[in-house]
Parts: C-alpha cells; sequence; structure tokens
C-alpha cells in the first residue's frame, strides 16, 4: 500500500493543490508488480477544483455519469493471459 499526493496545480503563492491518494500494489515476487489499484476521495478532488476555480478546456471529455463499478483484480485475474498483456 501506498500513500501519495496528487498535484492538481499551485496556488498564487506557490504551495501546490494538493489531493491524497492511495495505490495498493499487488506483488508478484521478483521485483514485480502486476496490479495497482489507484484511489482518490472524489468529494475532496471537486472541493479542491471548485476551490481552484478551475474550469475545463473545450475539448475535456467528462466522465460517464454512471462510470462501471466491477473493477476488480479478480476479474482481472479470470482474463485470459493474452487479454491480460493487452490491457497492459
Amino acid at each position: 500500500m501506498s500513500q501519495w499526493d496528487q498535484i492538481l496545480g499551485h496556488k498564487e503563492d506557490g504551495t501546490p493543490w494538493l489531493v491524497a491518494g492511495l495505490s495498493i500494489l499487488y506483488y508478484v515476487g521478483d521485483g514485480l508488480f502486476c496490479y495497482s489499484h489507484d484511489m482518490l476521495n472524489m468529494t475532496h478532488v471537486g472541493e479542491t477544483l471548485k476551490a481552484m476555480r478551475w474550469k475545463p478546456p473545450p475539448s475535456f471529455h467528462m466522465p460517464p455519469r454512471q462510470p462501471n463499478p466491477r473493477t476488480s483484480f479478480l476479474a482481472l485475474l479470470m482474463l485470459p493471459s493474452k487479454a491480460r498483456r493487452a490491457r497492459s
């Protein structure tokens, strides 16, 4: 598990706008990881973007209103190995 800070920009005084993130890494040995699940508190992201007065550029594509919540490491393991390599 790893905690990190996502920098979304910098304030006028030069300090960064930060949002904390968390990653769960799956170690497979020999210095290799096979999967990472990264998490952000989207409420905190939204509040920070609002405080920044951030506006999306015209080319910005909004994420889906109803994203697919079925993202699991187990489902990834069930894919044939060729499909797993294609997703990497």
